[in-house]
């Protein structure tokens, strides 16, 4: 599945971060933060400091220009559920060199201490995290870039898992998942997630684990351009989506079929698994 499905305790700790560098001040674009409202986002430390990227100035739009200064496009998916396509970007985001000394400075403070206590408070469970636990996460997640979308090879299954997410104005997100072999470049599958709204990350559309062959991919474009990058291209459609196990919000609702396209430049590869 194209889902960011991660350990409670990580979740947290991106949450809590992201409170801490954002307590007592309002937030400097160029400091890299993790999140702009990450207490209400359970999401990975990955996904949630390439939040802030989502932001575009115009819908269906992928400007450049409204990029911050340590911010790239990776690539775009063309998503239409039968209203007409829409424009959804990939961003790789710069951490800030100097995160662990700027939340050090934060943690050492009143407002520091108060936001780690309100993230733990909300996570309203057994689950809690130290200001060293945010330290420590602040410390080596400095100066990294974080991706939005990559490629990593699973040797145990001999494939190949390229992860595709783009985030739309509207705050909705599209996930792509495909598979390749080991060697060969021809798609052995693929799967879509749709959410209409990234802050409410169990609220989205699948499709149906039953209906097999729903999601035909067509790849144009599958080359490495470097050691740790591929370029692709291609497009794709779905059969039936139907809302997820946890997305009571959507209950009785579904979407009859889409389709698109996807055009990256960057697609980061992982270390092998």
């Amino acid at each position: 599945m194209p889902t960011n499905r991660i350990p409670v305790r990580l979740s947290l700790l991106a949450a809590s971060l992201s409170l801490v560098l954002l307590a007592g001040c309002t937030q400097d674009a160029s400091t890299g933060d993790v999140a702009s409202d990450a207490s209400n986002q359970a999401t990975d430390p990955l996904t949630a400091a390439a939040e802030s990227a989502a932001q575009a100035t115009d819908a269906g739009q992928a400007s450049a220009t409204s990029l911050k200064p340590n911010e790239r496009v990776q690539g775009t998916i063309q998503f239409d559920m039968g209203n007409g396509p829409v424009s959804y970007r990939s961003i790789a985001t710069k951490l800030d060199e100097n995160l662990g000394r700027k939340t050090a400075e934060r943690l050492g403070s009143a407002d520091g201490q108060r936001a780690l206590a309100k993230a733990n408070d909300r996570a309203g469970g057994k689950v809690q995290v130290s200001a060293q636990d945010v330290q420590d996460m602040a410390d080596t997640f400095a100066g990294k870039t974080i991706y939005t979308s990559e490629i990593r090879e699973i040797s145990i299954i001999k494939q190949r898992q390229m992860n595709l997410q783009g985030t739309a104005p509207d705050n909705s997100r599209v996930s792509i998942s495909i598979q390749f072999g080991l060697d060969d470049d021809a798609p052995l599958g693929g799967n879509l997630q749709f959410m209409p709204n990234v802050k409410k990350l169990t609220q989205s559309y699948e499709i149906n684990r039953k209906d097999k062959g729903s999601m035909q991919v067509k790849i144009d474009r599958f080359e490495r351009v470097s050691d740790d990058t591929y370029a692709v291209a291609g497009t794709f459609t779905t059969g039936k989506l139907m809302p997820g196990v946890l997305a009571k919000d959507l209950a009785g609702k579904e979407i009859a079929s889409s389709s698109g396209s996807f055009d990256f430049q960057e697609v980061h590869v992982q270390p092998a698994m």
